[in-house]
């Protein structure tokens, strides 16, 4: 939204200020266009619009990743002020990346993992991904039991692949599901039974390599940013009150 200073809501406080010290317009225009643009990130409307819009697993997600990049300056013509996300501040930055297509809609790419309840805090869909479960921390510890050439069949290369790991290991299974996707388990025991082994594994991720994910349109930060500027011409005369009080 346009801060037009010369609208019918503003133009009494724009005419005092033009007759004080050419510094307290654009230093109201400034303010006003800042502070609209934190309301509509850390403070406000941001949060409400999300609320609705995402299960948040992790705490205060938006208010931590959202950004402002603040109007400066004393030309009023170059003044602006730009809300978004940036990943220097949260974990992750695919989340915020994926961020991107959600506000507009499109395509997701590099989702070959995905995880399940079992890789989230308490089992459940709300939460993170428990540390000791990202993918960084494991990575270098899964074992594809597909790709393993030792055994004769999908059963021995799971086995073989499951003592290859170890206890606390990864192995990414053989048996497909749904859209061709594979679990990956962590081998969380082993027993020798017989001329066999019982293996207790603990699914984490649905696998499959090159999924992307197709995501509808959300706006969730062009409502936000339209939702602070209803008030911007409040925000200016009180920003103008400021000015003219000093």
């Amino acid at each position: 939204m346009i801060l037009n200073i010369n609208d019918t809501e503003v133009v009494a406080f724009t005419r005092k200020l033009e007759k004080m010290h050419r510094k307290h317009l654009p230093s109201a225009v400034r303010n006003t266009l800042n502070d609209v643009a934190l309301n509509g990130t850390k403070k406000n409307s941001l949060l409400k619009t999300t609320s609705k819009k995402f299960t948040q697993r992790q705490k205060n997600f938006f208010r931590v990743g959202s950004n402002v990049d603040f109007a400066k300056g004393w030309q009023i013509s170059n003044m602006k002020s730009v809300v978004g996300m940036s990943d220097k501040r949260v974990t992750g930055s695919q989340a915020i990346d994926d961020l991107r297509e959600q506000e507009q809609g499109g395509t997701i790419d590099g989702r070959s993992f995905i995880p399940l309840k079992g890789a989230r805090v308490s089992n459940s869909w709300g939460r993170m991904v428990r540390k000791k479960y990202r993918l960084s921390n494991i990575q270098n510890k899964i074992v594809d039991a597909d790709k393993n050439r030792k055994g004769s069949n999908k059963n021995q290369k799971w086995v073989l692949s499951s003592i290859y790991a170890g206890v606390g290991g990864f192995v990414i299974g053989t048996n497909k599901i749904g859209g061709g996707s594979r679990i990956l388990y962590e081998i969380k025991n082993l027993h020798k039974k017989g001329r066999g082994y019982s293996i207790g594994a603990h699914p984490i991720y649905s696998v499959r390599s090159g999924r992307s994910v197709r995501v509808k349109s959300t706006n969730f930060m062009k409502k936000s940013a339209d939702i602070a500027a209803r008030d911007i011409g409040f925000t200016f005369n009180k920003m103008a009150k400021r000015e003219l009080a000093r």
